[in-house]
């Protein structure tokens, strides 16, 4: 909770849980502005910043060498 407030997954509408003590769940960048759940969170927001880097890596080879 967020000042008393639920907050709930930009993603999937789901409420975001506490995790560890940290209650405002992941930044779902770069796909939308908001918080994500954990879910969402492995499921979609870090396939897609591995597919990113994946692409970036094979358009630029020198990248992050």
């Amino acid at each position: 909770m967020k000042n008393g407030n639920i907050i709930r997954c930009i993603l999937c509408s789901h409420i975001i849980m506490p995790n560890m003590g940290w209650t405002l769940g992941n930044n779902a960048q770069p796909l939308a502005e908001g918080r994500c759940c954990n879910e969402c969170n492995k499921l979609v927001i870090l396939e897609r910043l591995l597919l990113s880097d994946r692409l970036m890596r094979e358009k630029h080879p020198f990248y992050l060498e």
